[in-house]
């Protein structure tokens, strides 16, 4: 089992180009309380809506004037559920939270193989930014959460 992050950095299990973009999370924004799962209070780091990616993905796109126009595609930003990856960013929930915020779809992510996740990050960031609203977590929300606990 991977040990958890020292001295505010990313473990070495994610890959260079991922801990660089995991260390900037990590220092980005200011602490705030959600109840990240029913029950559950944590501290989060915060991290700023103007906080844009340095690169973006673009396809061209044909105008009529017959311009190629740049088009965003976004993908979001997938990384694999580790152990240890919400700490890493700055979030203190356990692996089995994380999983089960994915499984009832309250965190994005993909599955390409078993027990392999891709979690999209903004999606777990924007769950942060919810659950930071007192009463979110409301009685279907919380039946839901549950299902996954088995």
């Amino acid at each position: 089992m991977p040990k958890g992050p020292k001295d505010g950095q990313p473990s070495r299990c994610h890959s260079a180009s991922t801990r660089q973009m995991l260390t900037g999370l990590i220092n980005a924004g200011r602490t705030v309380r959600a109840e990240i799962a029913p029950g559950e209070v944590v501290q989060a780091k915060d991290i700023p809506r103007d906080a844009l990616p340095r690169y973006a993905l673009v396809r061209l796109a044909w105008a009529k004037d017959g311009t190629a126009v740049p088009l965003l595609n976004h993908y979001g930003q997938y990384v694999r559920l580790t152990e240890d990856l919400a700490r890493s960013i700055g979030i203190d929930i356990s692996y089995k939270t994380l999983v089960r915020l994915i499984e009832e779809g309250f965190v994005k992510a993909a599955r390409p193989a078993p027990n392999t996740y891709l979690v999209d990050l903004a999606s777990l960031i924007e769950h942060v930014r919810v659950t930071m609203e007192p009463g979110w977590w409301t009685p279907d929300r919380i039946k839901r959460y549950r299902r996954a606990i088995g």
